[in-house]
């Protein structure tokens, strides 16, 4: 059973009563799913657009677990390009200046070395435990060949599963505004992807030596 609250976005995975609740959520849009029965317990805007900020990196994760095959041992390169960062307000003035994947100096990062490897493993640790920019750009450098490749196969990984109100432009949840997604798909994303063992066990974890 797993409890959690990200940003407006409510999840909730127990055994609860199919029927509705009354509560009263300052969020703008809120859902709480019981993804075992797909049963919507309470909502309020939930299939409203809205940006998905750092909780976008669950869908990261479930994105990289559900391929086959995949070697958490496999070794990246952190490059110049997946660690490259700007001023916020500089990339927020003109965001058609800069890929949607560069960072901002006031984002969280977990201090990833250019030049320096990584495993798989450790960066999907460091994107989900510590919510580290850093580490969610080389995973996805690492396993598309660049950033770009990857969001697109990302994103038709979702369309495929019918997430037809989700689309994502880089894989760590900076702002951007092409990048959009609901309460309602976060929710079914998060339950996809505590349906993976590799993720539950990394997001339990209590720390973890990149």
């Amino acid at each position: 059973m797993h409890k959690f609250l990200i940003a407006s976005f409510l999840f909730l995975t127990s055994a609860l009563s199919a029927q509705p609740l009354n509560v009263k959520v300052r969020g703008k849009s809120a859902i709480l799913y019981n993804p075992n029965n797909r049963t919507i317990l309470f909502e309020k805007q939930a299939k409203e657009p809205h940006y998905p900020a750092s909780v976008m990196k669950i869908a990261t994760a479930l994105f990289v677990l559900d391929q086959k095959g995949i070697d958490l041992e496999q070794r990246f390169k952190a490059s110049s390009q997946a660690l490259a960062v700007v001023q916020a307000e500089e990339k927020h003035a003109d965001f058609l200046s800069f890929p949607p994947y560069v960072m901002e100096h006031d984002g969280v990062m977990i201090g990833v070395e250019e030049g320096k490897e990584y495993t798989l493993e450790a960066l999907l640790h460091g994107a989900l435990l510590a919510s580290g920019n850093d580490a969610s750009n080389v995973l996805a450098e690492g396993l598309g060949g660049s950033i770009e490749n990857f969001m697109q196969e990302m994103n038709h990984f979702f369309q495929e599963k019918g997430f037809s109100q989700t689309r994502f432009q880089n894989p760590h949840g900076l702002h951007h505004p092409a990048q959009m997604t609901t309460a309602y798909d976060m929710a079914r994303i998060a339950g996809l992807a505590f349906d993976n063992p590799t993720f539950c066990k990394i997001v339990m974890a209590p720390s973890h030596m990149t």
